[in-house]
């Protein structure tokens, strides 16, 4: 009993501190999982804006052209392919983080076309190999090396988007979030 204070004012503190600190604990872990929740819907947004872009920029342009804008267009974080072929049916999420993303990016498509899309956690990625030639474009065989250590080796989320182009050509998006934003 001599450690335990004498006065009521003491007893009270010795009872309410510790019920405090759990209440500040527990309303710290609700706010971070808010916060998760809001930064990976932002990051999807994101996305589905930066592709329904590069599809409107993709459909201007003809077959040869498409190659090469494609090219440049492409980044550590969100790569493009015209050559990758159709998704497979178990490959198309139908989580609720997938049915967003597509949700978004139907809608900044604005047309109705076709999109298929996944949404599943991001292994690490490898660099991807350095291409060989020159005055191409500003990415040609170069990555920032902070961009590209930002966005390999690390656990997140992977958004892959595949759209039908107005010439038939499938178009597919790899935009891979790093573990610390998703």
């Amino acid at each position: 009993m001599r450690g335990l204070p004498r006065s009521l004012f003491g007893r009270l503190v010795l009872v309410l501190l510790p019920v405090l600190v759990v209440a500040q604990f527990i309303g710290f872990a609700l706010h971070m999982h808010e916060r998760g929740e809001a930064l990976s819907q932002a990051s999807g947004l994101q996305s589905a804006q930066r592709i329904a872009g590069m599809v409107r920029v993709l459909d201007s342009l003809d077959a040869a052209q498409r190659r090469d804008i494609a090219q440049v267009l492409g980044s550590p974080a969100l790569s493009v392919s015209l050559e990758r072929p159709a998704l497979a049916e178990p490959q198309v999420q139908q989580s609720a983080r997938a049915a967003l993303f597509a949700a978004m990016l139907r809608r900044f498509l604005g047309d109705g076309r076709p999109v298929a899309v996944s949404v599943s956690e991001a292994e690490p990625s490898e660099p991807a190999p350095m291409r060989s030639g020159r005055g191409r474009g500003m990415h040609d065989g170069w990555a920032p090396p902070m961009a590209a250590a930002h966005y390999l080796g690390q656990t997140g989320l992977a958004f892959v988007a595949q759209v039908r182009l107005r010439d038939g050509a499938l178009a597919t998006f790899d935009s891979r979030l790093p573990g610390q934003t998703a």
